[in-house]
């Protein structure tokens, strides 16, 4: 199965290749067997036809000259193919996807091959990558005239994600470029602070909530790949509130714009 994510077919002869080794690796190691198993045989069967690959190559993911995280794609063909091997008795998901266009980006690679061997056939889904022109709508009017001394260091961290590495990336991944840049600023943080709930004045008890607490002044929700911001300012100002803290930052890290507004109780 293939499924043609883009319908350029580029690298079209390449990719005829490895997808016949990837049906001829299944039809000779057999159905249910695990995903390492199977990269050994499809290391071994690129190695056999003289085709040159990188498996699990070590990518750096950087910040300030700190290192945020570190990808490991299952194979890279002839420096041009991303191949990432599943092996699962069900249907590959979104996170699966994300973590392909990860790889993608960061190595500017223009195809990815995202396979999942554990079906009864192998199930092949093809997506060619043109890098996108990155662009950042920055709204910091309600912070213009705020004295607190974080929110330009929230800033810079924000631009500076911006300036290194654009958008585009998954949520783990800008979660962790997030964390690095507030540490790099020297920034106190807390993930998912935890908040009380009610209802008609009665407690429902304690629960956290999806974002950050910078300095216990400021709110910071964020998305990536959503297509515009509106949940991030909905929950940003209701997590304002939540937590009595005055400002408050949405952003949304989508496919092409980085998307950000800023709130503020005065």
């Amino acid at each position: 199965m293939l499924m043609e994510v883009n319908m350029t077919l580029i690298y079209e002869d390449i990719s005829y290749r490895i997808r016949g080794g990837l049906f001829e690796v299944q039809n000779e190691v057999g159905l249910g067997r695990n995903e390492e198993m199977y990269h050994k045989a499809f290391a071994s069967w690129l190695s056999e036809n003289e085709i040159s690959f990188y498996s699990k190559p070590r990518h750096e993911l950087r910040l300030f000259d700190t290192l945020a995280h570190v990808l490991y794609p299952d194979f890279v063909v002839m420096d041009q193919v991303v191949v990432e091997l599943k092996s699962r008795a069900s249907a590959l998901n979104d996170g699966d996807k994300a973590q392909l266009i990860n790889y993608l980006k960061l190595r500017n690679n223009r195809l990815g091959l995202l396979v999942n061997m554990g079906l009864d056939r192998v199930y092949v889904e093809r997506y060619a990558y043109d890098r996108p022109n990155y662009e950042a709508v920055w709204d910091w009017k309600a912070w213009e005239q705020a004295e607190d001394p974080a929110l330009p260091q929230i800033q810079k961290c924000l631009n500076a994600i911006f300036t290194v590495h654009q958008t585009g990336y998954s949520q783990m991944l800008i979660e962790k470029l997030l964390r690095t840049a507030l540490l790099q600023n020297e920034l106190t943080y807390t993930r998912n602070p935890v908040a009380e709930a009610t209802y008609k004045n009665t407690s429902l008890g304690h629960g956290p909530l999806d974002c950050f607490l910078i300095n216990h002044q400021a709110v910071l929700c964020y998305t990536a790949l959503f297509d515009d911001n509106d949940f991030n300012c909905s929950r940003t100002q209701a997590f304002m509130k939540t937590l009595g803290v005055p400002f408050g930052l949405a952003v949304n890290f989508g496919k092409q714009t980085l998307q950000l507004k800023t709130f503020s109780i005065k």
